[in-house]
C-alpha cells in the first residue's frame, strides 16, 4: 500500500467515526403544528413541534427539514402511534441532553409500533416514566 492510500484509509475511518448518531427513544404526547403563508411572495411557513418524554426529561422537539411527503407520513403515524426512535447526531448529542428545545431533522424520526418495545437494555434507556399517584 502507498501513503496516499493508507491516509485516505484513515481520513475515512476518522470520518465515519466523527459523524457517528445515536438513537433515542421518545414518547410524543403533544403536537403542534401550524402553517402561515407569507404575504407577496406565496411562499409557505411551517411551525411543527412535538413535545416529548425522553430519558433527559420531557424536550420540545422542533421538526425541521423540507420533506413535506415524510412529514405528511409522520403527521398520520401519529394518530395511531406515540412511540418513535430519534436519531440525534454526535455533535448534537450535548444539546439533546441539557437543552429543552431541539431542532431536529424530520428525515432523522422512525415510528415504533410496537409499544412493548423494552430499551432498558439499550444504551439510552427508556424514556422517564410518569410519578405513580397515590390513590
Amino acid at each position: 500500500m502507498t501513503l496516499k492510500t493508507i491516509l485516505m484509509m484513515i481520513t475515512i475511518l476518522f470520518i465515519s467515526v466523527i459523524s457517528h448518531a445515536r438513537d433515542y427513544k421518545i414518547e410524543i404526547f403533544k403536537e403542534n403544528y401550524k402553517e402561515k403563508l407569507i404575504p407577496g411572495g406565496g411562499e409557505l411557513k411551517l411551525y411543527h413541534t412535538w413535545q416529548a418524554k425522553t430519558v433527559f426529561g420531557n424536550k420540545l422537539l422542533v421538526l425541521v427539514g423540507n420533506d413535506s411527503d415524510y412529514r405528511n407520513w409522520l403527521r398520520e403515524s401519529l394518530k395511531k402511534n406515540k412511540l418513535y426512535i430519534v436519531k440525534i447526531p454526535k455533535q448534537g448529542e450535548n444539546a439533546f441532553e441539557n437543552d429543552l428545545a431541539i431542532p431536529v431533522d424530520i428525515q432523522q424520526i422512525h415510528p415504533v409500533w410496537d409499544e412493548k418495545w423494552d430499551c432498558s437494555g439499550c444504551r439510552h434507556g427508556n424514556p422517564e416514566e410518569e410519578p405513580q399517584k397515590n390513590m
